[in-house]
């Protein structure tokens, strides 16, 4: 199947009338979530029917659940799903924001270095990514949270001791046979992170 057919979940306000530009929120899952558990656990769907944005909530449709952070796949899937949603309905372009927990924060950042002329903004949860190479074409802004006692992956880089206790990593979960030197210079720290996208965006 096509990346188009990838499953999702869409919330459209009910005050939506068609005609006037509505803003989308891409709200990603994180590893192992699934969009079903996502969409109850984020609650952006019902909060978008209040503040007026439509919600979509892709699903990786991966086993186990996880977003491809190394290819384009699941950006071109995602590209495909935005060609959808703004042919089927009024969304305002200027307005296309992405978010996501864990790995889909970390998604949610790839994107919009991939994407820079179609997403807005990021707010990336427990999950931030600095792709290298990252061909945005416009600085993107971003609002990250994070928790300092995150357990899985750590606020001061690489992962946390909770991240052995997940199905699914390299080494069957033995965070000894993961290659440490490239885990440290994916995941640098919060602050690393942070400091390196704004100095990406020119701040």
């Amino acid at each position: 199947a096509g990346p188009i057919e990838h499953a999702y979940f869409q919330r459209v306000p009910p005050a939506h009338d068609g005609e006037v530009p509505v803003p989308l929120v891409l709200d990603f899952h994180g590893f192992l979530e699934g969009s079903a558990v996502h969409a109850a656990h984020s609650e952006l769907g019902p909060f978008g029917d209040d503040a007026g944005f439509v919600t979509l909530t892709p699903d990786s449709g991966r086993e186990p659940d996880r977003w491809e952070l190394t290819a384009d796949d699941d950006v071109e899937c995602v590209e495909a799903l935005l060609d959808r949603t703004e042919a089927e309905l009024c969304i305002d372009r200027n307005r296309v924001f992405t978010t996501g927990l864990s790995m889909g924060g970390f998604f949610s950042t790839l994107l919009s270095c991939r994407l820079s002329e179609r997403i807005a903004a990021a707010a990336p949860v427990a999950g931030i990514a600095i792709p290298d190479p990252c061909p945005a074409t416009r600085p993107v802004p971003a609002v990250v949270f994070f928790g300092t006692d995150d357990p899985i992956v750590s606020y001061d880089g690489g992962l946390g001791a909770g991240a052995a206790e997940l199905p699914g990593l390299e080494g069957e979960g033995n965070l000894d046979d993961i290659d440490q030197e490239a885990l440290e210079e994916a995941l640098p720290g919060v602050e690393d992170s942070v400091a390196a996208w704004a100095g990406r965006n020119g701040c």
